[in-house]
């Protein structure tokens, strides 16, 4: 149930909504200095031996392109971290969670989750 997960991000419509405004992701990287601090450190090799190139290609989608709205997400996942800390503390009732999480995912499937979010979410 609901009691038993955390929930992030944008909903279909609310990305439908931001899209249709014109959405900049880039405005979010200027915007939240946590972000930005994310993203520089792609940028600058610090998880890459040094190497700036290694992440030059997603760098550059997500601040120009992210079509997925990821950086629209930033701050709802943080959030999210915060509660999933918090609900960690409490060892009696994560070790709970987690073991009702996983026997109700008897129907789930990545490949059906991965085509609904192709037609509801990507459209293609």
């Amino acid at each position: 149930g609901e009691e038993n997960v955390v929930i992030f991000g944008h909903t279909v419509e609310s990305v439908r909504e931001l899209r249709a405004k014109g959405y900049v992701s880039k405005t979010y990287y200027e915007q939240d200095p946590v972000l930005k601090q994310a993203i520089d450190a792609l940028a600058d090799g610090t998880f890459s031996g040094g190497n700036k190139d290694t992440f030059e290609p997603l760098v550059y989608d997500l601040l120009n392109k992210d079509y997925f709205c990821v950086l629209a997400d930033f701050a709802s996942y943080r959030e999210a971290q915060k509660e999933v800390a918090k609900r960690y503390q409490d060892q009696t009732a994560w070790v709970e969670s987690a073991i009702l999480n996983t026997a109700r995912l008897g129907t789930f499937s990545s490949d059906r989750s991965i085509r609904d979010y192709q037609t509801r979410i990507w459209k293609r």
